[in-house]
């Protein structure tokens, strides 16, 4: 009976932990993480794109190319190989 009650309160506080209030608003953690990194990710491959457009010397290009390369990296799943057998 006790395990059940602690249970109940862990997952009470777990809920919890994952709302966040306001003044005005409530938010869900997150989705606020979620939306934060995708902007963050956006405005920074927007001007990597913007740079590899606008620069004509390809040595000043290297270090866009790189930092777009990495993020396209990190957010793309890595390819999943299932062998017959």
């Amino acid at each position: 009976m006790l395990g059940n009650i602690e249970e109940e309160k862990k997952d009470d506080v777990v809920v919890e932990n994952r709302i966040w209030d306001s003044c005005c608003m409530r938010l869900d953690s997150r989705a606020v993480q979620f939306f934060a990194q995708f902007l963050v990710i956006i405005i920074t491959i927007s001007f990597c794109f913007y740079q590899l457009v606008k620069l004509d010397d390809c040595e000043a290009q290297q270090a866009y190319l790189s930092l777009l390369t990495l993020i396209l990296g990190v957010i793309l799943p890595q390819p999943k190989f299932h062998l017959r057998g």
